[in-house]
C-alpha cells in the first residue's frame, strides 16, 4: 500500500485505504504535538477519516492552547479527540480541555488511573458521555497490595452494555 511519510512515521495515503473502514476506531498518530504544522494536523485528520476511525488519540498536553488547537481541527472534520493520561489522571485533567470543544474527549486509561490512586467507576459516571475510547488493564498498584485489580469486572458491566463508552481496548500487563 502506497503511504506518505510524516514526522517520521507512515501514514497510509486516504485514497488507499476505503477497505479499512470496519476495522479501524480510533487513530494515535505522532502528528499532533504542539511542534506540528497544521498542515501535518490537518492531513492527520483528513487521514483519519478516510481510514474510518471514530477518533484520533493523543497524550493530554500540558499546554492548554495545544487541546484548544486540536479541538478546533476536531470540530472542523467533525471527529473526535481522545485525551490519554498516565499517572497524572485525576477526574479533573481532563476539565480544560473539554470546555475548549464539543469534539474533545477522553482515551481514558482505567490502568493508569487506578495506579494513581483513584476509583475508576466516578470517572466513568461523570464522564461517560465524552469517553471515545478506554484502556483496560489488569494494573496492580501499591495501594492494593499487588493483587489483581476487582474494579474491571464493574467497568465491563458499565461500559460493555452501552455505546455510551465508545471503543474499550483490554490489555494486560505494565505497559
Amino acid at each position: 500500500m502506497a503511504g506518505n511519510r510524516l514526522d517520521g512515521k507512515i501514514c497510509a495515503a486516504p485514497e488507499n485505504v476505503q477497505r479499512c473502514r470496519r476495522t479501524i476506531y480510533a487513530w494515535k498518530p505522532n502528528a499532533l504535538g504542539e511542534k506540528n504544522t497544521d498542515a501535518e494536523i490537518d492531513y492527520t485528520f483528513r487521514s483519519a477519516i478516510a481510514l474510518g476511525a471514530s477518533h484520533v488519540t493523543v497524550e493530554i498536553p500540558s499546554n492548554p492552547a495545544q487541546s484548544k488547537r486540536l479541538g478546533a481541527f476536531a470540530q472542523k472534520y467533525k471527529i473526535g479527540v481522545g485525551y490519554h493520561g498516565h499517572l497524572q489522571q485525576t477526574i479533573t485533567a481532563w476539565d480544560e480541555a473539554l470546555s475548549q470543544s464539543p469534539y474533545n474527549g477522553l482515551n481514558c486509561d482505567l490502568g493508569h488511573y487506578v495506579a494513581a490512586g483513584f476509583d475508576p467507576i466516578p470517572l466513568l459516571e461523570a464522564k461517560h458521555d465524552r469517553i471515545y475510547s478506554a484502556h483496560l488493564k489488569d494494573r496492580k498498584s501499591k495501594a492494593n497490595g499487588g493483587a489483581n485489580l476487582p474494579w474491571v469486572k464493574e467497568i465491563l458491566h458499565l461500559s460493555l452494555p452501552s455505546s455510551s463508552c465508545g471503543t474499550t481496548s483490554i490489555n494486560s500487563g505494565n505497559y
